[in-house]
């Protein structure tokens, strides 16, 4: 918890989110309230995972190409080899290609340009 603190100070971020797959002490719970920091315990994190339906998946040469889900709001996101695998976002093919072809870099997926920083 407080190098999450400590890291929204340091990178100036106006949100920051910790995650677990336990629950947290009331010093922790108490702390991420003073500091504007959301927490995710084991419980929250199931039903996120759960929210998530799995739509449809297609694979091509051992490789996957597309996925769509849908989010708790019913909303679909689909990601492919035109689109980045974090955010969905589409990318040129200028993009695609250099992505593709730093396989030892980006393992065969997909990263829009800001993305691509922390790969």
């Amino acid at each position: 918890m407080q190098e999450a603190v400590a890291a929204k100070g340091k990178y100036g971020c106006t949100e920051a989110m910790v995650v677990t797959n336990s629950f947290y002490t009331k010093a922790a719970i108490e702390l991420a309230k003073a500091n504007k920091v959301e927490l995710w315990n084991r419980d929250h994190l199931v039903k996120a995972l759960l929210s998530i339906k799995k739509e449809s998946t297609v694979i091509e040469n051992q490789k996957i190409v597309a996925v769509a889900t849908s989010d708790a709001n019913n909303q679909q996101v689909t990601t492919g080899n035109d689109a980045c695998v974090i955010c969905g976002k589409s990318v040129t093919e200028k993009v695609k290609q250099y992505c593709l072809s730093n396989q030892h870099r980006f393992s065969g997926k997909v990263y829009c340009y800001d993305h691509q920083k922390n790969r």
